[in-house]
């Protein structure tokens, strides 16, 4: 089969859909239906209404690029897989094109020249609507005709890619960082302020290791030697909170040689 074959929707035309699940023989489908040689296949269609004969296009849905891929012919009605029991028609693929390397009718074009058919359906097998029967056979034959195809899409992707990080960049650039606060739901210890005062009482308002911060013990926080379910201040310190409380408020500073000062 040549490139420049031209292909005529029936009178009911069908969306069915490819959600990026592994399909092992891709590669060699997409070389047969370029041959002529068509690939048949069950797959899976929610609606009753599809009929032997009836056109489809098959739309990639997940990540990556999204759009119209292929084109076929209903093979069958309806019928449930014996299997897992999903419903599923018999599909004859008459042509496919590699969308990680060629160029698709992508969703994004189809939704804004066809803003009445929905492109992105949940479920595989809706109705095209007729509306947009003329319009979608004269853009599939253009793109197969027109033999640009290959390599376009990659080209597009890229050129895309750029002007979205540029882009980026100058919202960064622009953006007012604002600070904001949000609810949060925290698991709190119980019982540890009277720990605390056990401490503090202990150690008189002072830091065990250095005996500092008797006027301003709120620099002091109560250590935990065994784990701090066992409440017992025989197993337990109170100190400096060096770094987060100490230092702002000039209790301790560093000496020439790097020796803790305390007031």
């Amino acid at each position: 089969m040549s490139d420049n074959i031209h292909f005529h929707l029936t009178s009911n035309v069908w969306l069915l859909t490819w959600s990026d699940w592994n399909w092992e023989d891709f590669d060699e489908c997409v070389k047969n239906t370029r041959q002529g040689i068509p690939y048949t296949t069950a797959w899976r269609c929610h609606t009753t209404q599809a009929r032997p004969g009836d056109t489809f296009f098959l739309v990639r849905q997940g990540r990556g690029v999204r759009g119209i891929m292929a084109i076929g012919t209903i093979g069958s009605y309806r019928f449930y897989d014996s299997e897992d029991g999903k419903a599923r028609v018999n599909v004859i693929f008459n042509y496919i094109i590699d969308c990680s390397k060629e160029n698709i009718l992508t969703t994004e074009s189809l939704e804004n020249d066809c803003p009445n058919q929905m492109w992105s359906p949940r479920g595989s097998g809706i109705s095209i609507k007729s509306e947009y029967h003329s319009y979608l056979e004269d853009r599939w034959n253009s793109l197969i005709e027109s033999g640009s195809i290959a390599n376009f899409h990659s080209d597009t992707l890229l050129t895309k890619s750029i002007e979205q990080e540029e882009q980026l960049e100058k919202d960064i650039a622009l953006s007012v960082l604002e600070g904001s606060d949000r609810i949060a739901l925290v698991k709190q210890r119980i019982n540890q302020g009277a720990f605390r005062e056990r401490l503090l009482i202990k150690y008189k308002n002072g830091c065990f290791i250095c005996g500092a911060g008797v006027h301003l013990p709120s620099v002091l926080v109560a250590s935990h030697i065994k784990p701090w379910v066992e409440l017992n201040s025989e197993f337990a310190t109170i100190e400096f909170e060096l770094g987060k409380k100490d230092l702002p408020v000039g209790i301790i500073t560093n000496g020439d040689s790097f020796y803790i000062l305390t007031d």
